[in-house]
């Protein structure tokens, strides 16, 4: 995953600061461990999650460089559902950085963009697109009220249950 031991010791500290029965000390190491299937997991930790959507932009233009799915392109990947007429992509604060996106033309709500960039607090991806749990939290709660698009979640959420994108 691309990251440091002092990130993974500060998650797991988090953990068990939520009091949830996903991680034990050992001497003066820190694991994560549990007996409990994905889905448990996903359903005890659920409303600590957060959208991990910093910031988003409407631009005009795609910029060079960025090519990660994330919100409902994301989605439309994992799922039947089609996606909307832009693509959605996914940076994270580095990346927003080195392409320098604060430079683009941003677009009012008004107009179609090219595209959207979401600029994301952590990026997990898997084959050019974000990791599914992941594209369903960066979505908006508009877009989670169409009926459309709870059914995609719910498809998208029982293949990983079922297995389909362990590594």
């Amino acid at each position: 995953m691309n990251v440091s031991r002092i990130t993974v010791n500060r998650a797991l500290v988090e953990l068990q600061a939520l009091e949830l029965p996903l991680t034990f000390i050992q001497g003066k190491n820190r694991y994560y461990k549990t007996s409990l299937s994905p889905q448990k997991v996903y359903e005890l930790c659920k409303e600590f999650m957060i959208n991990p959507v910093a910031k988003s932009y409407r631009l005009g233009e795609i910029p060079d460089g960025v090519s990660d799915r994330s919100g409902m392109s994301a989605l439309a990947t994992y799922s039947m559902i089609g996606d909307n007429p832009y693509p959605t992509y996914a940076i994270d604060r580095e990346e927003a950085r080195k392409i320098k996106i604060d430079e683009y033309k941003k677009l009012p709500k008004t107009e179609i963009p090219e595209c959207i960039v979401q600029v994301l607090r952590y990026k997990i991806v898997m084959d050019g697109v974000i990791d599914p749990i992941s594209a369903t939290l960066c979505l908006s709660d508009k877009d989670k009220d169409d009926p459309r698009v709870e059914g995609a979640i719910e498809e998208t959420l029982e293949e990983i249950w079922n297995g389909k994108w362990n590594r």
